[in-house]
């Protein structure tokens, strides 16, 4: 993200505008912004309420930012921050069932990956010499 940033002022060639700056600030915000947002899963261990607690947040991040935006560029606050946080939550919407659908196959993957690891030690003990066991 802050590469991006750096890329994007420098390319805009305006003379006021400091592309390092630009950069330090955006991979500021990003690295506080993933921390914030990934902070529910680490604290709370019931996964459903730590998606409604970042999802919460995840408006809030929205809201504040579309203020800042809207007090600085004197833009539409409430117009912007429904169209955000509806793109927002149909992203969310779109790829929950996508994840779930990942995550039942590599669970499925893994208790076959189990059971003939178990199949394979109690046929391989089996013909081993007694002395080794």
């Amino acid at each position: 993200m802050a590469s991006s940033e750096y890329l994007s002022t420098k390319s805009e060639g305006e003379k006021d505008k400091h592309p390092i700056k630009a950069a330090i600030y955006t991979g500021i915000a990003y690295v506080i912004t993933v921390v914030a947002l990934v902070m529910p899963f680490i604290l709370i261990s019931n996964v459903i309420m730590a998606l409604c607690i970042m999802l919460l947040m995840v408006l809030l991040i929205i809201a504040l930012f579309n203020y800042y935006y809207s007090v600085a560029r004197g833009g539409e606050f409430q117009e912007t921050v429904y169209g955000d946080g509806s793109a927002q939550f149909q992203c969310c919407r779109n790829q929950f069932p996508d994840r779930l659908c990942i995550k039942g196959y590599y669970r499925h993957r893994s208790v076959i990956k189990k059971r003939d690891a178990l199949l394979w030690h109690r046929t391989n003990l089996r013909s081993l010499p007694t002395d080794y066991l």
